[in-house]
């Protein structure tokens, strides 16, 4: 998956971008995928591509949630992931980000995400 040219292939015979379960990452798609390995490049080429940047993956988890790095939840919020978006539990990013224990991501959730 991390290979941007073989992705592009994929794409060009209609691989659907939005599927949740795609490969082996069964609960995400594959923008969760990059997004988890903040592989920024493969992430800009998905959303690019259609990728929905605020897609459901279940419970209300978003690709900006899975955020494991700065670099990554920087890039998903300059494609448009909308940070004020809630789990169904009623958690932020910026909360996922402090529960996981990743402060960093949190830093940079916190300025643009709704008190």
């Amino acid at each position: 998956m991390g290979d941007t040219v073989r992705v592009q292939r994929l794409l060009k015979r209609g691989a659907n971008i939005n599927r949740i379960g795609a490969g082996a990452y069964a609960g995400g798609t594959p923008l969760t995928w990059a997004t988890e390995k903040s592989n920024t490049a493969m992430m800009k080429l998905l959303v690019q591509n259609g990728a929905n940047v605020n897609k459901n993956m279940g419970r209300g988890w978003t690709a900006l949630m899975y955020a494991e790095t700065p670099e990554a939840a920087r890039c998903l919020l300059r494609l448009g992931a909308d940070p004020n978006m809630k789990t169904d539990d009623g958690d932020t990013a910026l909360q996922v980000a402090k529960v996981y224990g990743r402060p960093r991501v949190a830093a940079v959730l916190k300025p643009v995400t709704r008190p």
